[in-house]
C-alpha cells in the first residue's frame, strides 16, 4: 500500500514538471514570435513533445496563456512582498511596490504584457476555468497586500486616517498600471511633443502618487 502511494505521489510530480515544462517552453516561443502568432504546434515543438500531448495538459493557447499570466501575478506578488519587507513605514513601503511594479514591467515584459492583457479580459468569478481563477486569486492577494500595506500606514502615521485600504490598493493599481502602459505605448510622443521622458516622469507620477495619501507630517520628512 506504501509502495502503491510513493508512486502515484511520484507520477503526480513527473506530471506537474511536465506542466511546468510546457509553460517554459510556452515563455521563450511567445517571447520570440509573439502571443498572438505562436501555435500550439511551435510550443510543442520547442517542449519536445507531441502536439497532442499538449492538449493533456491545456485545453488550448489561451488556457496556456493564462497559466503564463498566473506565473507573472505570482512573480509580481512575491516582488511586492520581498520590497515592501525592506521598508519601515507604510508610506516606504506604497513607494516602494511603485517601483517594484515598473522595474517588473521592464525585466518581465512577457509577464506585464500578460498580465496587462488580462486586466482587459471580462472574467465572471462564477465561470472561470481553473488558469482565470487562479490569475484571479493572485490578483486579490496582490491588492490584499497593498491594502495591508496602507493599514500599516495609518497606523504609523505616514498614511492618511481617511484614506480606504482596498479601494486605495484598487486606485494605485490602476494608476501605476496606467503609467506603464503610457509610457510603453506613448513614451516617443511624450518626449517629442512635451520633452516629458521615462525616468523623471515615473518620478514624478510616484511623487504624486505618494504625496496624495501621505499625511502633512510624512510629506515634510518625506521633503527634509
Amino acid at each position: 500500500m506504501a509502495s502503491s502511494s510513493l508512486t502515484a505521489e511520484r507520477r503526480q510530480e513527473e506530471k506537474e514538471q511536465r506542466r511546468q515544462d510546457i509553460i517554459h517552453a510556452a515563455e521563450a516561443v511567445f517571447a520570440r514570435k509573439g502571443v498572438d502568432a505562436a501555435t500550439m504546434g511551435d510550443i510543442a515543438k520547442e517542449a519536445r513533445l507531441s502536439r497532442g500531448l499538449l492538449y493533456v495538459y491545456f485545453n488550448d493557447k489561451d488556457d496556456l496563456s493564462l497559466a503564463i499570466t498566473r506565473r507573472g501575478f505570482q512573480a509580481l506578488r512575491e516582488t511586492f512582498e520581498q520590497v515592501t519587507a525592506q521598508h519601515q513605514y507604510g508610506c516606504e513601503k506604497i513607494r516602494a511596490i511603485g517601483e517594484a511594479y515598473v522595474r517588473f514591467s521592464q525585466t518581465h515584459p512577457l509577464h506585464f504584457d500578460m498580465m496587462a492583457r488580462f486586466e482587459g479580459r471580462e472574467v465572471d468569478p462564477e465561470a472561470a476555468d481553473s488558469n482565470e481563477t487562479g490569475c484571479l486569486g493572485e490578483g486579490t492577494r496582490i491588492i490584499h497586500h497593498m491594502a495591508d500595506v496602507l493599514r500599516l500606514g495609518i497606523e504609523d502615521g505616514s498614511i492618511r486616517e481617511d484614506v480606504d485600504p482596498v479601494q486605495t490598493a484598487i486606485s494605485l493599481w490602476g494608476f501605476i498600471h496606467g503609467i506603464i502602459q503610457l509610457l510603453a505605448k506613448k513614451g516617443s510622443m511624450l518626449a517629442t511633443y512635451f520633452d516629458v521622458h521615462h525616468d523623471p516622469f515615473v518620478t514624478y507620477a510616484l511623487d504624486l502618487m505618494g504625496v496624495s495619501i501621505m499625511t502633512e507630517a510624512a510629506r515634510q520628512q518625506n521633503t527634509s
